[in-house]
């Protein structure tokens, strides 16, 4: 009897768990999710400047840019414990 009671409380343990995983996939860690704002045109000033150069140059500068990178393969624990979860349910 001890053992049906263990064997019932790890599944609805293991039933909970995994209905969290699929609560974090909605934004790939990426924080909060782009929105687009639309509005009219009314005016426009192009930003131009001339400049004469009598000889070549090259300028360089560091640039703060954002990246984005998908989520690795993260811990084998979960694949683990799905393995012995299986095997003992199975």
């Amino acid at each position: 009897m001890k053992m049906s009671i263990a064997v019932w409380g790890f599944s609805a343990a293991a039933l909970l768990a995994v209905q969290v995983v699929p609560a974090r996939a909605d934004g790939y860690g990426y924080g909060n999710p782009v929105r687009y704002g639309y509005a009219k045109v009314m005016q426009v000033e192009p930003l131009v400047r001339r400049v004469d150069v009598s000889y070549p140059r090259r300028e360089c500068w560091n640039e703060q840019v954002t990246r984005y990178e998908e989520p690795g393969p993260g811990s084998a624990t979960p694949t683990i414990l799905g393995g012995i979860v299986g095997g003992v349910l199975g």
